[in-house]
């Protein structure tokens, strides 16, 4: 109450000294002395939105890259947990970003070095520890355009005894005469039987046109139990559409599963992009109104994935756009006949009965040429 200056607050855990108080450290946000350059910002805490990549401030060309003005700009609205990285941005305007190392890399693709320029596989894996010792509901995404390659056969060395609720998405990419989603996730909980996986659950929807979200949001709710909901899966198979489009329904004030929760993060959400590798760090959502988390995950990456092997303009022209249509294969499909499938696949018919037709399933981007097999197989 005198009439000298009024000592600062201590910071929280900064050591205490006798006789005044000591004056907290300037944060990125603070402006600098006057007469003196601005320092440098510290390395933020936070993790990245969109892809949950810790966010750093010094090197633009490395993984997590935020602006320091951006940095200031959010901590001075005490926002810093609404940053996404250079990337994200870049993924979200259509740029072809690769943040994890793929097999096509090895043979030049890979460009610059330097620590986490790029995350490997083993990264993202790691991501993952720890889900067996908590108590979780586990969703694991398949695609239904893929449910053979891309269901996980060894979700339980991951997840433990949680239980497991089986999501097949991307299903309106599927042709058009192809059973109803009922159906659909009668065929998925079978798929995963034969694997030995037994799943409290199975849906089918399509994170794009919203078809079966509104089953699968309330059958997760449902068997939840007050658990954190992660979702887990394979690279590139739709795992942060399923989160969007899953708190998006919840976010929707006529939605039957309607969380206020989840209206008050719908505007932050993590980034989805055709680009494997996309997520890098584990994203939790407090989504629900008992404050449980739903966790968007890095993918699991299975190298006989033919994804892989392509670069990322390789693999966006070849994603579908709409339901896949067969291309019947020009020519008689009689013995003797090899056919190409652009540069993904051949197909060598050494014996085939009369009257055999072959019709090609899959993105439009790829034709068939035939040849003749005049002397056995293609060499390989």
């Amino acid at each position: 109450l005198g009439g000298g200056p009024r000592p600062a607050r201590p910071r929280i855990g900064a050591p205490c000294t006798r006789g005044h108080a000591a004056r907290p450290k300037l944060n990125a946000a603070a402006a600098p002395s006057r007469g003196s350059p601005a320092p440098a910002p510290p390395l933020p805490p936070d993790r990245c939105y969109g892809c949950g990549e810790p966010l750093q401030t010094t090197a633009p060309d490395a993984l997590g890259y935020v602006d320091a003005a951006a940095v200031a700009a959010k901590a001075a609205r005490r926002q810093r947990g609404m940053l996404n990285c250079a990337r994200c941005r870049g993924l979200a305007h259509g740029g072809l970003i690769v943040g994890v190392a793929e097999s096509w890399m090895e043979q030049g693709g890979a460009g610059g070095g330097g620590p986490r320029r790029l995350a490997t596989p083993a990264d993202l894996r790691l991501e993952l520890a720890g889900l067996a010792a908590s108590k979780v509901l586990a969703v694991a995404i398949v695609d239904c355009l893929d449910v053979p390659g891309s269901l996980l056969t060894r979700v339980r060395d991951l997840v433990g005894a949680n239980p497991v609720f089986l999501v097949g998405t991307r299903a309106d990419l599927l042709p058009v005469d192809v059973a109803p989603l009922d159906a659909l996730a009668s065929w998925l909980a079978d798929a995963a039987a034969r694997r030995k996986l037994t799943v409290a659950g199975a849906v089918a929807v399509s994170s794009k046109t919203g078809a079966g979200v509104a089953r699968a949001v309330a059958a997760l709710r449902r068997e939840r139990l007050g658990r954190d909901v992660v979702v887990l899966g394979a690279a590139n198979v739709g795992k942060s559409a399923f989160v969007r489009a899953m708190v998006r329904d919840m976010a929707r004030a006529t939605s039957a599963q309607y969380e206020p929760a989840a209206a008050s993060i719908s505007s932050r959400l993590p980034t989805a992009s055709p680009v494997p590798g996309t997520t890098l760090g584990r994203i939790p959502l407090r989504a629900f109104g008992d404050g449980a988390h739903l966790c968007d995950t890095p993918g699991v990456h299975l190298h006989h994935r033919l994804l892989h092997s392509l670069a990322p303009g390789e693999v966006r022209a070849l994603q579908p756009t709409g339901p896949l249509r067969p291309l019947p294969a020009p020519g008689p499909a009689g013995a003797g006949s090899t056919y190409l499938w652009g540069g993904i696949a051949r197909l060598d018919v050494v014996g085939a009965p009369a009257g055999a037709a072959i019709s090609f399933v899959g993105p439009a981007a790829l034709t068939v040429a035939s040849l003749p097999l005049a002397a056995g197989p293609l060499p390989a």
